[in-house]
């Protein structure tokens, strides 16, 4: 049964409010609230879903994040794709163990983590991105989650022109970026024939020209979706829909390269 340690990212959940917090204890052995101060070293060498007590009796626990946790709670700097979205596209490139995946655009990283995890040790991630402080965020963001890179390389580079030769080099790939038919030709370049390629694109305008540009390059099997998401709130008697939810964030598209 995994202890909690000093270094360890813990999630500390208040209940009474609902309030979830990604917290490192090395760097937060007190952390204060408006529900009082709960001393968080306290639980160091205990096993996770501790219960702790504030000084003014507020209830929290110490759990385990999960891979959602961190992909919502690390810090962000720009749109992040949300679980809804990524769940669907992780499922759509096919991403698995000791598979080699581009991604075009890295943002915050949180993709980038999410592809980390399901390619494993023996697969390699490669994230590509224009913006030197994005990639240095994405880069913290990381570290910070899984202790180091491991299998992500992050590479700055122009968006139209990347440092590769011919491929095949990815399984798959994927772009986030605001204008995905232009890269789409090196896309094609570096990756395997037949294998899949996704796109996010925020607005019809951007679904249309990456859906009409991705046809034109011989890209086949297109199929493009919007998720949506809505929690429930399952009280006895009363269970009914949460009165907000999580709607439109990005429209998806994906293909198939040909050769």
């Amino acid at each position: 049964m995994a202890k909690i340690g000093e270094e360890d990212l813990v999630l500390f959940f208040v209940p009474s409010w609902g309030r979830k917090y990604l917290l490192c204890i090395r760097e937060r052995p007190k952390f204060s609230t408006h529900k009082g101060t709960f001393n968080l070293e306290e639980t160091v060498g205990k096993s996770f879903g501790v219960r702790l007590l504030s000084d003014r009796g507020e209830v929290g626990y110490v759990l385990r994040p999960t891979l959602e946790d961190l992909l919502m709670l690390l810090p962000r700097r720009t749109q992040i794709m949300y679980p809804k979205d990524i769940g669907i596209t992780l499922l759509r490139l096919g991403v698995g163990r000791g598979m080699r995946v581009l991604e075009v655009g890295t943002g915050n990283g949180n993709f980038t983590l999410a592809l980390s995890y399901f390619v494993g040790s023996e697969g390699r991630v490669v994230s590509l991105e224009r913006r030197a402080d994005h990639l240095s965020h994405a880069k913290e963001n990381l570290a910070r989650a899984l202790g180091c890179l491991k299998n992500i390389s992050l590479v700055q580079v122009e968006e139209e022109i990347w440092p590769f030769p011919d491929g095949p080099l990815f399984d798959a790939a994927f772009v986030d970026i605001a204008e995905p038919w232009k890269v789409l030709p090196e896309v094609l370049r570096v990756c395997s024939p037949g294998g899949p390629i996704g796109c996010i694109c925020p607005t019809y305008n951007q679904l249309e020209m990456t859906g009409t540009e991705m046809e034109r390059s011989g890209i086949v099997d297109l199929d493009a979706i919007e998720v949506l998401y809505r929690k429930i709130l399952p009280r006895e008697g009363r269970t009914r829909p949460h009165q907000t939810m999580v709607g439109h964030t990005a429209f998806l598209i994906f293909g198939r390269i040909t050769s």
